[in-house]
């Protein structure tokens, strides 16, 4: 594929279908359209520059854009940065901060309230199974969960879940092509009415009865890397989430997010642990002999 000032060129980049682009991919580009560099975006949306540059990447991918030039060259084909200044894409409310939008809906605001009550006194495992049963509880949902990404085996597994009522064995399941995976990518996404039709051959549909599902991405606040997703789940097709769903769940991502950092952390250190005594115990052996 060629690149220059060519009339192909032009006619490839009027034609771009930014319909293919998430939300958040759409921010990214219409800033970069208005030239503001990776740091600055960064800001302006609240994230890492890692979670940036890797937007910046997709759009690369997704649109044939090789650099940031071009990049910019399709945001103004396409409407999304004109010519002449304009204030730059602001986040929503929501990503900026969450809990400026309890003041306005006090049904949200005593729904946290309850929740992270219930939850002040715990951590790790009991924090997270808490929060799970009374997300739910609160919410009016069949479930929720907390998963974790598993990077290394492009996995996703639940840290704590509970389905009408009960907490339920670990699940794990394939990254790509689950709604987890739209969670991440998209920071926050819903599916409401029809899972089996847009899912329908994730894990959930051979273990639980799903027919909607809302989830969040959780970030650790530490290394800015996304680590897992907040959920939530409806069995009835004809129910609906409660209207505060989402800012319930992107105020309580926020604990979510640093309790279940804290747990890869602990994890990681405790098998750094046994790993040098392992080693210890072998040179012992060897000694010995």
């Amino acid at each position: 594929m060629l690149w220059g000032r060519s009339e192909g060129l032009e006619i490839r980049i009027i034609n771009r279908d930014i319909s293919v682009l998430t939300k958040r991919e759409q921010q990214v580009l219409a800033l970069i359209g208005q030239g503001y560099s990776i740091p600055k975006i960064a800001e302006t949306l609240f994230r890492s520059q890692k979670t940036i540059e890797t937007h910046r990447q997709s759009l690369g991918r997704k649109l044939g854009a090789s650099n940031r030039v071009e990049l910019a060259r399709i945001a103004i084909q396409v409407g999304l940065a004109p010519l002449e200044g304009v204030d730059a894409v602001p986040p929503l409310i929501s990503e900026r901060d969450p809990r400026g939008q309890l003041s306005e809906d006090p049904h949200a605001a005593e729904l946290v309230r309850r929740i992270e009550w219930a939850c002040t006194s715990m951590v790790g495992m009991n924090y997270a199974q808490m929060l799970c049963k009374t997300l739910s509880q609160e919410l009016g949902t069949t479930g929720a969960g907390l998963m974790f990404c598993e990077h290394d085996l492009g996995t996703m597994r639940s840290v704590a879940m509970t389905y009408r009522g009960a907490l339920v064995d670990e699940v794990r399941f394939p990254f790509v092509g689950s709604p987890c995976e739209a969670s991440i990518e998209r920071d926050f996404y819903q599916c409401e009415g029809n899972f089996p039709e847009v899912f329908p051959t994730h894990a959930a549909q051979s273990s639980f009865e799903v027919a909607s599902y809302v989830g969040v991405r959780l970030d650790d606040p530490l290394s800015q890397e996304t680590i897992g997703t907040l959920v939530a789940v409806l069995d009835d097709p004809a129910a609906s989430f409660n209207p505060a769903t989402e800012t319930v769940l992107r105020i309580c991502a926020e604990r979510a997010a640093a309790e279940l950092g804290q747990m890869k952390l602990i994890d990681s250190l405790q098998r750094s642990v046994e790993s040098l005594e392992q080693r210890l115990a072998d040179l012992q052996a060897a000694g010995s002999e």
